[in-house]
């Protein structure tokens, strides 16, 4: 228990000098804009685990697992291959309604940042069928506006 306690503590601490140096430093700390929106909003950095070691220490503690970013990146991967168009709307349906809203943004917003599923025709079709907070997904980062 001890440690659970400790791991979340250096989680968050981590969290905090990942942001603080980027918001200081900007792309001179050598982290991706996308992994620090990830570190920032509690998205399991999938994109960047091969890249940071200690993703994988505190792969309990985000908000957004790996598991279900893996398996919602899976879902949008079929879609964006076959060439299909998919609402916002439509994902919140699929994966739980409106108490979802934020973290499917969260996920989609990641997923842009790291420039997948390219095109604007599904980035914009898919903020097109969605409420105005999708319509954040694809604009500039901005750490001080996304975490």
């Amino acid at each position: 228990m001890e440690t659970n306690i400790i791991l979340k503590a250096l989680y968050e601490q981590r969290k905090l000098l990942i942001t603080q140096n980027y918001k200081t430093i900007g792309d001179k700390t050598g982290f991706a804009p996308s992994y620090v929106y990830a570190v920032a909003n509690d998205v399991f950095p999938i994109f960047h685990t091969g890249h940071y070691q200690d993703i994988e220490i505190y792969k309990d503690f985000y908000s957004v697992s790996e598991n279900q970013i893996q398996n919602f990146i899976k879902y949008i991967d079929e879609i964006w291959l076959k060439n299909e168009k998919v609402g916002f709307y439509d994902l919140e349906d699929k994966y739980g309604g409106r108490g979802v809203r934020f973290e499917l943004i969260n996920m989609l917003r990641y997923c842009h940042l790291d420039n997948r599923f390219s095109g604007n025709e599904f980035w914009n079709y898919l903020m097109e069928n969605g409420p105005v907070e999708s319509h954040s997904i694809t604009r500039d980062f901005d750490l001080m506006f996304d975490a």
